[in-house]
């Protein structure tokens, strides 16, 4: 699914310092998140050709050099049109949520996130104004 914790990983771009983040296939980031609960400190993937240095946040393509690796996290769309993250606790609480398959998570006071159609929606119950959430960078 869309919110599945993903992985990203450094790449020449558009973005500041001419850098953007591409992200890592579903299978990659699921299995990266898997070595990860292993407590493991490196993951090979794709059959060798990506190597993973999980401590450092590092990942490479054989004979390539080392890139910044990031874990995406779950970003709500403010009215600048900007995306901002959500605190640790939250993202954890929407990571259970989806892993659970539950079509809304409580957030906090009266905030809901709507997780049974996508996109993903905020909603504040008091007011019924929504806001698109997804699972990703801040800055992409």
């Amino acid at each position: 699914s869309d919110a599945a914790v993903r992985w990203f990983r450094e790449a020449p771009g558009d973005g500041p310092g001419g850098r953007t983040w591409l992200p890592l296939a579903l299978a990659e980031s699921r299995a990266l998140e898997f070595a990860m609960s292993s407590g493991a400190a490196t993951a090979t993937l794709r059959k060798g050709e990506l190597c993973v240095d999980i401590e450092n946040r590092q990942v490479s393509e054989r004979g390539a050099a080392a890139v910044r690796l990031r874990r995406g996290v779950w970003v709500w769309l403010n009215d600048q049109s900007v995306w901002q993250p959500y605190a640790e606790a939250l993202s954890a609480r929407l990571d259970e949520a989806v892993a659970k398959r539950l079509t809304q998570c409580p957030l906090q006071a009266e905030y809901i996130v709507l997780l049974g159609a996508t996109p993903y929606q905020q909603l504040n119950t008091k007011s019924g104004f929504r806001r698109t959430v997804r699972r990703g960078l801040p800055d992409s």
